[in-house]
């Protein structure tokens, strides 16, 4: 798989001396965690936390340290929590390829995971401030209690909207936070209106799981899953829960039933959501939450990177769900 590209040079040499370094961590630790995390680092994501701070740091120019590492950690510590998420959700698929659980067993991949948010604990704890150390704790703390809920919820139907946000502010938002924030911290800026700065960073965060929920049941693509992992986990995302809002009378007896077990209310409530248009609505929300996201980051003239990423984002879903777009 290609290593998906920013188109920013600098950005992108950036994540490529990233990845060169977490491949370094990687071959330093035992083979035993090494080697599947060498693997989960083959399969070239986005790199968007590291990214962000990036973006964050240099600005039009310079960092006052290094944000290298701490892009590092933040890489290292998604990287714990897809290959648990995994395990938790029963996932076979990552990126294209088997799941990592698959390929080396639980134990094996639980362990590489805590190996990875232990490593990115301490290169932080090391490198960087107290302060942006304990805003690293609190992100932490925010995901673990957002799949917390996400887990105790499955299949209950009790989701709304409200509820929604909340997991995602904590389940991706709350990454998203921090790699910016971290960023202002270690730029050389000095006039950053950092509350401008969080609200981009929640906004970036939601789109980007509202959109990662709509290819769980785009049925053209699979972006490295296959279709319908949150619908065979009894987990009610995105499309779902426009669905619930718009057709409500169609939807909320199927939910009513969704569990991990029940194959056939879950494709029921699949061929619903595209007979009723539940993917097209969700894509037009999705489409207008990118344009907000646009706009809060063209406030953010210092941090130019910041709309380019936001960009980069937008048009390569536009390109996973041509079908939609043109609806």
């Amino acid at each position: 798989m290609r290593p998906f590209s920013w188109d920013s040079a600098s950005l992108d040499a950036k994540l490529s001396q990233t990845r060169a370094f977490l491949e370094d961590e990687a071959a330093r630790a035992e083979p035993f965690v090494g080697k599947p995390i060498s693997q989960s680092l083959a399969r070239h994501g986005k790199m968007i936390r590291g990214a962000l701070v990036f973006a964050t740091a240099l600005g039009d120019g310079d960092s006052r340290e290094d944000p290298l590492p701490f892009a590092a950690a933040l890489e290292m510590l998604h990287m714990a929590s897809l290959i648990h998420d995994d395990v938790i959700d029963g996932a076979t698929m990552r990126r294209g390829q088997r799941a990592l659980h698959h390929q080396v067993g639980i134990p094996q991949a639980i362990l590489a995971g805590d190996w990875l948010l232990s490593r990115a604990l301490r290169l932080a704890g090391e490198q960087y401030s107290p302060d942006l150390f304990q805003f690293m704790t609190q992100c932490i703390e925010e995901l673990c209690q957002s799949e917390i809920v996400q887990d105790q919820e499955r299949g209950r139907g009790t989701w709304d909207r409200r509820a929604y946000f909340q997991r995602i502010d904590g389940k991706t938002a709350a990454l998203f936070r921090l790699a910016c924030r971290a960023g202002a911290h270690l730029s050389s800026q000095t006039s950053l209106d950092l509350e401008q700065l969080d609200r981009f960073a929640l906004s970036l965060g939601r789109v980007f799981q509202m959109s990662d929920d709509l290819l769980d049941y785009w049925t053209g693509v699979q972006d490295g899953k296959r279709c319908g992992v949150d619908l065979r986990s009894g987990v009610v995302s995105f499309p779902l829960l426009v669905a619930l809002e718009h057709w409500p009378q169609i939807f909320e007896p199927l939910v009513a039933r969704l569990t991990a077990q029940n194959r056939l209310i879950q494709r029921q409530i699949q061929r619903q959501l595209i007979k009723h248009g539940g993917l097209v609505r969700s894509w037009q929300e999705i489409h207008s939450s990118f344009e907000q996201v646009h706009a809060l980051a063209q406030e953010l003239s210092e941090l130019p990177l910041l709309l380019k990423m936001s960009q980069r984002l937008h048009s390569h879903f536009e390109e996973f769900f041509p079908g939609l777009s043109m609806s």
